[in-house]
C-alpha cells in the first residue's frame, strides 16, 4: 500500500472506521475520498453557516492536500489579526530528495497571500544542528483561495526552479476545538481514558463512591447490554459484565441504598423488556426481577419517600409509530419490596418526557411526544406525592429534544427549540425558559447562538449551565419510509448564566457528539460519554416493515470539562508550530484532533546535512503525553507537474513521544530506525492558531 501521508490510518480513525483493511481496497492507489468526511458547503460544527460565507476563518487551520497528488500537502495555520502561515511538504523537481518551504502571509475574504516564501537550507539533524548555518533562500510566492470549508486551490510562482502552477486542495484534517466565536469561558476539554464500548442512547449514573456507571445503549452492532464503570481518580474504565438482555432508551436511577435501578427501554428487537435490573456497586453484581413491559420511553424519578415515579412510554408489542397506545398513567416502584403500584392517570398522554424533582418534593413533567404521530407535547404537568395527584401548568414553546436542569435557587432551566416534525411549529434557535415552582409559570431566559437538539445540559459548581453538543435541524422524519435522517453532530458548547440570562461561548468539544450523556462528578468536572452521529446520509429505520435498526455509528471515547486540569494537559490549544529556540531552523507542526488523536509533522534536515527532510505520524494522547508509534518518511515523489503518486514509497522512520509541561512548553523524544538515532529536543510554542485559548 503506497500511502505517503499515512492517511489510511488517521482518516479511518477520524470517522470511526474499525480498520482500513476492513473497508478499503486491498491494493493499489489509496482513495482518501472513501474515508474522509466531505462536508461540501458546510462542516459539522454549528459555528459555520450552512452555506460557505466566502471568508477564511479560524477553522481553516489544518492539513490540506490534492487527492490526485497523494503524497504531498500543506499545513495551514490561521493566526489572529488576519495572519496566516503555510508549510508545504513536497519533493524537489528532479525527484531526488524531500523538500519543504514555508511563508507567513495575510488573508482577506477567501484569499490568503504569501509574498515571501522561504526554503531553509544548511541544517543538519540533531545533535549536529547549527542554527548559524541555516540559510533561508527565497523560494517565491503563494496564494491560497478557498471556495468552501473543505476545498480550495494553491497557486505558486517559484524563483528557485520549482516553476509556476497550481494545485487543488481538499481538507485532510480539522483540528479539534477551534472556534470562530469569542471564548469567554475558562474551561477546557480533555479526553479521559477509553470506554470499552462506543455507544449512545445509554445511561450514566454517578455512584455514591464517585464512580460512574455506564449501561446499555446502541453500539456498532445495535442495542447492547454491556456495562462498565469509570473511576475518576484513575481515569480508567472497567467492564462489569452485561444486563440480562440488551436495552437502549432505558432509565437509570440511583436508589437510597446506593444501588442503581435499570428500567424500561427497548431490547435488540425493539420490544420493551419485561424485567428490571439492579446494580450493586458494593459487589459489582447484577440482579433482575419482573417489571411491566410497556415502558419504552419512560422517565424514572427518585422521590423523597424513597419510591421511584415512572411516567410515560408505550405498551409491549407496539412499534414507535403507533403512538395511540401510549400509556396515560404513572406507576410507583418500591425498592424495598420490589413491587409496583398505580398512581393516577396523566392529564395528557406522552412518551419520552423529562421529569425534574423540585426542591419541594414535587415532580415537574415536560415535553415528550403525543399520540398524533409523535407531535411534541407543549403542556407541563406537576405530580404531588403528598396528594398523589397531577396538575396541568403553563405551556413551553418546545416539546421535545430539550433539557431541564434544577438550579440552586429552585427554579428549573429548560433549553430547547420550537421544532417542526411535521406538526405545525417552525424551527427556531435554542431558547432558555425558566420555571418558577412558586408561581407555576415560565419566563423567557434568552436565546442561544443556534439550533440544536439531542444535546446535554450540566449544572456547574458556579451555578451556570453548560450546554454541549447536539445536532442541527437537518435531522428529520420520513413518514413514508418510517425512518429518521440523522444530521451531523455538533462540537460547540455554550454556558448559560441564569442570573444575567446571558449565553457565552465555551470551548468546543474535542469530538462532536449528540445523544451522549453528561455527568457532573463530585469534583465538579463534567464527564461526557459516547454519542453519535456523523456522515450525514445515515438512516435509522424502524417500524412494522423493519425488524432491526440501522444505526448511525457511535462516537468513541469520553471527555472531561473543567477549569483546573494539571498543567501540561493536552488541549486543543496545543495545535500549532513548535520549535527549540536554541535550534532555530527546524521544528514540529502539531494538530490536536478529535477522539484523543494527535498528528505531528517534523520539518528538519537529514543527518548528513545534505538535504531537507520531513516525516510525521498520527498517535493518541492522554494527560500531558502523546505517543506516535508509527512515524513515516515519504520518498519517491517529484514536484508539480511531474508528481506521480504511484511512485511514492512510505518508509518507517521510527517513533515520537511529546510531553508538555504547560501550554507553551514541552519536549519531543524520538527513536528512529532510519539513521536518525535517538534523542530529544525541547519545545517552545512558535505560534498558536486563532480560535483556541490556553487554560
Amino acid at each position: 500500500m503506497k500511502n505517503p501521508l499515512r492517511v489510511a490510518r488517521f482518516a479511518c480513525a477520524l470517522i470511526g472506521l474499525a480498520s482500513f483493511a476492513a473497508v478499503g481496497p486491498a491494493e493499489g492507489a489509496f482513495d482518501l475520498n472513501h474515508y474522509i468526511l466531505r462536508c461540501g458547503d458546510y462542516c459539522p460544527s454549528i459555528q459555520h453557516p450552512v452555506v460557505f460565507g466566502g471568508s477564511i476563518d479560524a477553522t481553516f487551520t489544518g492539513s490540506w492536500y490534492d487527492p490526485d497528488q497523494n503524497g504531498q500537502g500543506l499545513f495551514v495555520e490561521i493566526l489572529p489579526d488576519h495572519r496566516v502561515t503555510a508549510y508545504w511538504f513536497t519533493f524537489d523537481p528532479a525527484g531526488m530528495q524531500q523538500a519543504w518551504f514555508a511563508g507567513a502571509g495575510i488573508y482577506t475574504g477567501n484569499v490568503a497571500t504569501f509574498a515571501s516564501v522561504a526554503m531553509p537550507t544548511g541544517g543538519r539533524w540533531i545533535p549536529d544542528f547549527d542554527a548559524a548555518k541555516v540559510v533561508d533562500k527565497a523560494w517565491g510566492t503563494m496564494t491560497l483561495t478557498f471556495d468552501g470549508y473543505d476545498r480550495g486551490k494553491v497557486e505558486f510562482k517559484s524563483v528557485l526552479g520549482y516553476g509556476t502552477g497550481s494545485m487543488n486542495l481538499q481538507r485532510l484534517t480539522q483540528p479539534a476545538g477551534i472556534s470562530t466565536a469569542p471564548l469567554s469561558a475558562k474551561g477546557q476539554w480533555i479526553p479521559t481514558g477509553s470506554p470499552k464500548v462506543a455507544r449512545y442512547a445509554h445511561t450514566t449514573t454517578l455512584l455514591d463512591d464517585g464512580r460512574v456507571l455506564v449501561v446499555g445503549g446502541l453500539g456498532e452492532a445495535g442495542a447492547t447490554g454491556g456495562a462498565e464503570l469509570y473511576d475518576p481518580s484513575t481515569g480508567m474504565w472497567r467492564d462489569i459484565g452485561a444486563l440480562s438482555a440488551p436495552r437502549r432508551g432505558h432509565t437509570a436511577t440511583l436508589l437510597p441504598d446506593g444501588k442503581v435501578l435499570i428500567f424500561g427501554g427497548t431490547d435488540a428487537a425493539g420490544n420493551p423488556p419485561h424485567r428490571a435490573e439492579v446494580f450493586d456497586p458494593a459487589t459489582n453484581t447484577w440482579s433482575s426481577f419482573d417489571a411491566p413491559g410497556w415502558t419504552a420511553g419512560p422517565t424514572a424519578t427518585l422521590l423523597r419517600t424513597g419510591k421511584v415515579l415512572v411516567v410515560g412510554g408505550w405498551p409491549d408489542g407496539d412499534d414507535a409509530f403507533h403512538l395511540n397506545w401510549l400509556k396515560d398513567y404513572a406507576s410507583l416502584f418500591d425498592p424495598a419490596t420490589r413491587t409496583w403500584s398505580h398512581t393516577g392517570n396523566l392529564p395528557e398522554l406522552r412518551q419520552n418526557p423529562l421529569a425534574t424533582l423540585l426542591k419541594d418534593g414535587r415532580v415537574l413533567l415536560t415535553g415528550g411526544y403525543d399520540n398524533d404521530w409523535g407531535c411534541p407535547v407543549y403542556s407541563t404537568q406537576t405530580y404531588d406525592p403528598v396528594t398523589d395527584s397531577w396538575s396541568t401548568g403553563a405551556n413551553l414553546p418546545f416539546g421535545w429534544g430539550h433539557t431541564t436542569t434544577l438550579l440552586p435557587d429552585g427554579r428549573v432551566l429548560a433549553v430547547g427549540v420550537a421544532d417542526n416534525f411535521d406538526c405545525g411549529s417552525p424551527m427556531t434557535p435554542a431558547v432558555a425558559e425558566l420555571y418558577d415552582p412558586a408561581t407555576g409559570s415560565w419566563a423567557k431566559g434568552g436565546d442561544s447562538s443556534g439550533y440544536r437538539e439531542d444535546f446535554s445540559a450540566s449544572l456547574l459548581s458556579d451555578g451556570k449551565v453548560l450546554i454541549a453538543g447536539g445536532r442541527r435541524d437537518e435531522t428529520y422524519f420520513d413518514v413514508n419510509a418510517h425512518a429518521f435522517h440523522f444530521a451531523d453532530s455538533l462540537d460547540n458548547a455554550e454556558i448559560y448564566d441564569p442570573v444575567t440570562g446571558l449565553w457565552n461561548a465555551a470551548p468546543l468539544l474535542i469530538t462532536p457528539r449528540a445523544m451522549h450523556t453528561a455527568t457532573v462528578l463530585h469534583d465538579g468536572h463534567v464527564l461526557v460519554v459516547g454519542g453519535c452521529c456523523g456522515g450525514g446520509d445515515v438512516i435509522v429505520a424502524y417500524g412494522p416493515s423493519h425488524n432491526r435498526f440501522l444505526v448511525p455509528p457511535p462516537k468513541p471515547g469520553a471527555d472531561l470539562y473543567g477549569t483546573d486540569f494539571p498543567s501540561g494537559s493536552i488541549v486543543p490549544a496545543m495545535t500549532g508550530a513548535w520549535f527549540d529556540p536554541a535550534q532555530k531552523g527546524h521544528g514540529l507542526l502539531v494538530e490536536v484532533l478529535p477522539d484523543a488523536q494527535l498528528l505531528a509533522w517534523w520539518f528538519a534536515f537529514n543527518p548528513a546535512g545534505t538535504e531537507q527532510s520531513w516525516f510525521g505520524g498520527l498517535g493518541t494522547y492522554s494527560g500531558n503525553t502523546a505517543t506516535i508509534t508509527a512515524v513515516d518518511q515519504t520518498t519517491g515523489g517529484r514536484f508539480i507537474p511531474n508528481f506521480d503518486p504511484g511512485k511514492i514509497v512510505n518508509n518507517v522512520w521510527g517513533t515520537l513521544t511529546l510531553t508538555f509541561s504547560d501550554c507553551d512548553h514541552g519536549k519531543v523524544e524520538f527513536a528512529s530506525t532510519l539513521g536518525y538515532g535517538s534523542g530529544s529536543m525541547n519545545l517552545t510554542r512558535l505560534t498558536r492558531p486563532a480560535g483556541v485559548a490556553c487554560p
